[in-house]
């Protein structure tokens, strides 16, 4: 890592620390960094970290452009966490249902409570493993900001493959810093990717949106 993407890296921490406290004030949680998931799964998962909300109308500004379906749009967050993602994807008005997927007990319970507090009571939290989770035909779009390491992600893009087969749609993945793009394409019949980006300062990494035939 060079001198100037841990100058990038010491800026976003910071900023995280600020949201946090701010946060605290108004009684939610969102922004607080939670490192024990990582300690108790770390041969399979890792730790909480939200997305920024510049980096999230990047994105779903790619999303709207390349995603031409124009059925209900029911999206689920997979390592929904504490529920930001899920708070920004409500603020936009263009879902017709919001679920969010958890493996933390203590994550969902705090996504909950911020779900409450900010006012979308409605939005469904899923305590359960990705990658054994199979009940995701209602969906057509999927989003991930890069929660599953290599092992996690094969068994996860194979249930989506599964749903597919079961209940054949049009299927849009959003995968924020998709360092397993090929298990994406290779491994989920007919997805294609549409469109690239350079989003995230942290890890210089990308984001992705696929599209299966």
């Amino acid at each position: 890592m060079g001198n100037f993407d841990k100058f990038i890296n010491i800026l976003l921490e910071y900023e995280e620390m600020v949201l946090s406290k701010i946060e605290k004030k108004q009684g939610i949680d969102f922004s607080g960094r939670y490192v024990d998931g990582a300690i108790r799964y770390k041969d399979a998962l890792i730790h909480y970290e939200t997305i920024r909300k510049r980096q999230f109308n990047k994105i779903m500004s790619e999303y709207y452009k390349v995603n031409s379906n124009q059925n209900k749009k029911r999206i689920i967050d997979y390592g929904s966490g504490k529920g930001y993602m899920l708070f920004l994807l409500a603020q936009t008005g263009k879902f017709d249902e919001i679920s969010g997927i958890e493996i933390l007990p203590e994550l969902c319970e705090i996504c909950r409570e911020n779900m409450k507090h900010v006012g979308y009571p409605e939005i469904s939290i899923i305590n359960d493993d990705a990658r054994i989770y199979t009940e995701i035909d209602n969906y057509n779009v999927i989003f991930m900001f890069n929660p599953f390491p290599r092992a996690a992600m094969y068994d996860v893009v194979n249930r989506i493959d599964e749903s597919l087969k079961r209940n054949p749609r049009e299927m849009c993945i959003i995968y924020v810093n998709n360092i397993h793009d090929d298990l994406v394409v290779e491994k989920i019949c007919g997805m294609e990717k549409k469109c690239e980006m350079n989003n995230l300062p942290r890890y210089g990494c990308t984001s992705a949106i696929y599209i299966n035939k």
